[in-house]
């Protein structure tokens, strides 16, 4: 998926939460093996800039949100697309 490197970590924890149903309060994001813990931190700020990659955590899914989450990440991986940061 693709995120402006101005906007904060919140807007891309939101971004998440709707591309791929996984509730804000349960994603845990990290860039160069940090925790991003400020939501209202812009991404840019961080010294994340285009074509970086963030990684997440998710804590506690149940089973609807597992294949959710599944289904995302497969229809997101047969169509070649990684994360992306513009």
């Amino acid at each position: 998926m693709e995120c402006e490197c101005t906007g904060s970590v919140e807007d891309l924890k939101c971004l998440i939460s709707i591309e791929a149903g996984v509730e804000v309060e349960k994603q845990e994001l990290f860039f160069r093996q940090l925790m991003l813990q400020r939501d209202g931190a812009k991404l840019n700020e961080l010294g994340i800039n285009h074509g970086d990659m963030i990684n997440m955590g998710v804590t506690q899914l149940d089973t609807s949100e597992q294949d959710l989450l599944n289904s995302f990440f497969a229809k997101a991986g047969s169509a070649g697309k990684r994360p992306r940061f513009t």
